[in-house]
């Protein structure tokens, strides 16, 4: 077997250069090329193709093929003539006894197998052929927008000694998670960005040290402590969802803080098995454990640090005293005005991620409808929030977390404000979703569509019933 790497590669270079260019202009591929993504091809013992290009699905060979021949993530098996590059990318080449191969055979992430009377004229490059698992949990888990495929044994292997890291983080060092659950709940946004910005200086960063004279011993003590703040933000952030939801079953009991770590965990594994919304969650949570954990360091060394962290809870705000309604008005026509509500007035504003949470809940529940809807579920979600907030004054999803629409004096949402909300939303959607991250910037907590129908989302006083 002979081994040339540099005219090889050069060639296993030209060839994925010739598959994207296939995938990118399909419309413009000439007769005998055949690129594929997901349906398995079969090139005929009589048929001559000039290139096979197979994503996902695997590919026989027993006529001829004069150009290359690309399989990623499965088998390509061979019979016949492949005069061109034979590449498998995280699959199997398997040679049949009257195979020839005139080029260069490489198998990245998989295995060669050759019967014998099969011929490789070129070069061969195995690379990686322990990584077959990794084929599954690309196909099922990573092109489906999940990163916890239900089929793949090994990933929930890997998340449940991952689930048990941040229990034992949660366990021994509480005040740590609980001060990055509090960054959480107060500065979500602030958090998002800081974790994203140290995520993007990471790379540079590590330039810089390597160039210095200590950089090659300091190194790896600071990616030490980035992964550590990362898992104590993280578990921060998992112990925040489990409070959040446990606080809307059960209003009058104050969750510990291990509880709501296990907690806010089933919940994630539950949504990392969710096809998009997964992935999106899996990187989400990263730069915003990260910032959590940022932000709670810098505050340790604030002088208002000094006092001990609490349990992660926020502390209740302090209770308005009631004013007393303004005397009756001498004028016929306004002689019983609505009277502010002093209950709803004192309650805490929601903030942005359990807004976002309910909403999710609302859309998880709707979306198992949307296939009735058609083209109207735009309409249907306008008007489910729109009756919702008229009839209760919040929706299933904010039921769960405990959160209810008020107007901005306490008053109950009538109809009219209603639907000016749920129209108004569409405003505040328009711009990328900016007027929905409106709440996590202001300090009154309000969408764009809160300020125009004047309203706002507060969290129900414990012992207060929103069914």
């Amino acid at each position: 077997m002979r081994l040339s790497l540099i005219p090889p590669l050069r060639r296993l270079a030209l060839a994925a250069a010739l598959a994207i260019g296939f995938l990118a202009g399909p419309r413009t591929l000439a007769e005998g090329v055949v690129v594929r993504i997901g349906e398995p091809t079969r090139v005929g013992p009589e048929e001559k193709m000039e290139v096979v290009i197979s994503l996902f699905a695997p590919v026989e060979v027993e006529g001829s093929v004069s150009g290359p021949c690309v399989v990623v993530g499965d088998r390509v098996g061979i019979d016949g003539v492949v005069q061109g590059p034979v590449i498998a990318l995280l699959g199997d080449v398997a040679l049949g006894p009257n195979a020839r191969a005139g080029d260069v055979c490489a198998v990245i992430g998989g295995e060669l197998t050759a019967l014998p009377g099969a011929r490789i004229e070129g070069d061969q490059i195995l690379v990686g052929g322990a990584l077959p698992p990794i084929r599954g949990w690309i196909r099922s888990g990573l092109l489906a927008g999940r990163p916890l495929p239900p089929g793949v044994g090994w990933a929930w292997g890997v998340a449940a000694l991952w689930a048990i890291v941040y229990l034992v983080f949660g366990i021994f060092f509480p005040r740590a998670v609980s001060a990055c659950e509090k960054a959480v709940e107060t500065r979500p946004l602030p958090a998002f960005l800081a974790g994203l910005a140290g995520l993007i200086l990471g790379a540079p960063l590590t330039v810089v040290i390597l160039l210095s004279g200590l950089g090659i011993f300091t190194l790896p003590f600071l990616w030490l402590g980035a992964l550590v703040a990362l898992v104590v933000g993280k578990a921060g952030v998992f112990q925040w969802m489990g409070r959040s939801l446990l606080r809307g079953l059960r209003p009058r009991t104050a969750p510990g803080s291990i509880l709501a770590l296990a907690v806010g965990l089933a919940i994630v594994t539950a949504l990392y098995m969710t096809p998009l919304l997964g992935l999106l969650l899996w990187g989400l949570l990263i730069p915003v454990g990260f910032g959590a954990a940022l932000i709670a360091l810098f505050e340790s060394f604030s002088p208002a640090a000094q006092s001990p962290v609490s349990d992660g809870r926020p502390l209740p705000p302090p209770r308005v005293p009631a004013v007393p309604p303004p005397s009756p008005p001498r004028s016929a026509a306004s002689a019983n005005p609505p009277a502010p509500d002093p209950e709803w007035t004192a309650a805490p504003r929601a903030g942005f991620w359990i807004r976002t949470l309910a909403a999710f809940l609302d859309l998880l529940l709707l979306v198992w409808f949307a296939p009735a809807f058609g083209h109207w579920f735009s309409i249907v979600w306008l008007g489910y929030h729109a009756g919702m907030w008229a009839w209760r004054g919040t929706t299933i999803g904010g039921i769960v977390c405990n959160l209810k629409v008020v107007r901005t004096d306490g008053r109950r949402v009538d109809a009219a404000t209603a639907l000016v909300r749920a129209l108004a939303g569409i405003f505040s959607a328009l711009p990328f979703f900016l007027g929905f991250f409106w709440v996590g910037w202001t300090r009154e907590r309000q969408s764009w569509h809160d300020k125009i129908a004047g309203t706002v989302i507060v969290r129900a006083p414990q012992g207060v019933s929103l069914v």
